[in-house]
């Protein structure tokens, strides 16, 4: 059974900054694990409550 890590990064950073972690991940446990690397910006964010009430 596989499992999945999801390694998240912002700030103006790329998915290079978990490169050597999913590599060393990889080189560990092979084909059981999945690792994805997704960007967060912050027009991802969750509006605030007072944001949401002036639409």
């Amino acid at each position: 059974m596989a499992v999945s890590f999801v390694f998240l990064h912002g700030g103006g950073q790329g998915s290079w900054v978990w490169d050597e972690t999913i590599a060393a991940i990889g080189r560990q446990a092979g084909d059981a694990v999945r690792c994805d690397a997704l960007r967060w910006t912050a027009r991802d964010a969750v509006p605030s409550a007072a944001a949401t009430r002036q639409r």
